[in-house]
């Protein structure tokens, strides 16, 4: 059976990187599993195949061990386009509208962005 499971092309290369400087220090996916949390060595394979998203903490976590800064993942990264399908809607040209509205507007910003939480997470009627 066919996982519908979309792969981004920043989680291949992150797990891309993980990976290469993983082996440069000659550590183990169970050593770095080991130092994480609910973590195992087929979650770290995963991770490094781009198949799974990591949280900003995981990556901390991780470039803390492999003694990088969390930006060297990202080097000279470029996001395709489309790859981030909630960034591209928001930045059509109503969407740069709306963002240069809210510029210097803290009250209604932080009120669109209080309903676009509540949208998002679910919570609407």
């Amino acid at each position: 059976m066919a996982s519908s499971r979309h792969v981004y092309p920043v989680n291949v290369e992150v797990g891309r990187k993980i990976a290469l400087r993983r082996h440069e220090l000659g550590l183990t996916q169970g050593f770095i599993a080991e130092a994480l949390p609910k973590c195992t060595a087929q979650t770290v394979s995963l991770y490094e195949a781009g198949v799974v998203s990591m949280n900003i903490t995981t990556l901390a976590h991780i470039s803390m061990m492999l003694s990088v800064p969390i930006g060297w993942f990202f080097a000279d990264y470029d996001v395709p386009s489309g790859e981030l399908p909630i960034a591209d809607e928001f930045f059509d040209r109503d969407g740069m509208r709306i963002a240069q509205a809210l510029r210097g507007r803290a009250e209604l910003k932080n009120m669109v962005a209080a309903m676009l939480s509540h949208c998002v997470g679910g919570k609407g009627e």
